[in-house]
């Protein structure tokens, strides 16, 4: 530090803008830094190079500032953020959104690391009588997780009475799945539905979004 002060010395000497404090922090425009470097106003870095390779950034080393002739490359491992007070930190790819890295717990499961889940389910016939009358069960935390249905289909197969559906399927026996939070934020997504008189299967596509990055009714009936 002894060094880095006689260099500001010499380099700043008779300017009141720069100063190298004794707690070893320097403060530009500044007489109380609180880091390291302490910069009060705006801060510009001109001409920085570029590989033109994605991930990649071009720095010029100690024998050259030509940027058309860089002497090192490195990939960039992490992102620079500030805080409302301007002070500058870092953090994970796999905490910026969006992000092209693919982080630990990267998967559809109900403790998935991932923003956003879809899933798609197999439900057999009577969707709101199973689970005890629940619901089907995707296994979706809903202190966790938002849902919404992104699609279903269906097959009919035959009504109770195994009379085929294309002789007696009428508008009114259309339906539609909705989703129930089951015990509010203790309990899990249901899914409730069901087509009166037929047996059915059906895929059902859940999207489910962490909580934290969208805002939803409240929906457990």
């Amino acid at each position: 530090m002894k060094h880095l002060k006689l260099l500001f010395s010499i380099l700043f000497a008779g300017s009141t803008n720069l100063l190298a404090a004794q707690t070893g922090k320097a403060g530009v425009d500044t007489n109380t830094p609180t880091e390291n470097l302490d910069v009060k106003g705006t801060l510009r870095i001109r001409s920085l190079p570029n590989t033109g390779v994605a991930n990649s950034i071009y720095t010029t080393g100690t024998d050259t500032h030509s940027r058309t002739s860089p002497t090192q490359t490195f990939t960039a491992a992490t992102p620079l953020l500030m805080n409302n007070d301007g002070v500058v930190g870092r953090t994970t790819f796999s905490d910026v959104v969006p992000n092209n890295t693919t982080p630990s717990g990267f998967n559809s499961l109900d403790a998935s690391t991932s923003m956003m889940v879809i899933k798609r389910f197999t439900i057999g016939d009577w969707a709101s009588g199973q689970g005890g009358n629940l619901g089907f069960d995707t296994g979706m935390s809903v202190s966790s997780w938002e849902a919404i249905i992104s699609g279903w289909m269906t097959t009919l197969v035959t009504d109770v009475n195994n009379i085929p559906v294309s002789s007696i399927f009428r508008t009114e026996y259309q339906f539609g799945f909705r989703l129930r939070a089951q015990g509010a934020s203790s309990g899990t997504w249901r899914i409730l539905g069901d087509i009166s008189f037929f047996n059915e299967t059906q895929f059902v596509d859940v999207l489910f979004i962490k909580k934290k990055y969208v805002a939803a009714d409240v929906r457990t009936n």
